[in-house]
């Protein structure tokens, strides 16, 4: 359970850091999802928003209710940022998780994260708790 929860914290925390950068994105439409984190309610105030990363480096964002800014926006990832990113979900191996990961807390926010790799979605859902 507690390496689960590492795996949530490893890939949630740099997707919150890239979150913040206000580049504008770069255009191309070759561009596939390559990694993603929805951040789901509680029954407090918690932030519910959803995060895209395409294999170009684009981020999508959507900020949906209680989010830190609401609405949709983009911004690119540097080359390097891209090549970090794609270097943590290669070592995490989302891959090799169950589906969903139970807790025993009732009013945690839950978290899906999302990796896609040859036209196949592989989705982990859990709290964050």
């Amino acid at each position: 359970m507690a390496a689960q929860k590492i795996l949530l914290a490893t890939l949630l925390l740099p997707a919150l850091f890239f979150a913040c950068k206000s580049q504008q994105p770069s255009s191309s439409t070759q561009a596939t999802p390559f990694v993603g984190l929805q951040m789901n309610g509680c029954f407090g105030y918690c932030p519910v928003f959803s995060l895209t990363v395409l294999s170009n480096g684009t981020v999508r964002y959507e900020g949906k209710r209680f989010a830190e800014k609401e609405g949709r926006d983009s911004f690119q990832l540097t080359p390097l940022e891209l090549a970090r990113l794609q270097a943590k979900v290669a070592a995490t191996n989302l891959w090799q998780y169950p589906e969903v990961i139970r807790s025993e807390v009732a009013d945690a926010p839950s978290a899906d994260l999302f990796a896609y790799k040859d036209k196949r979605t592989k989705r982990v859902s859990g709290s964050i708790d």
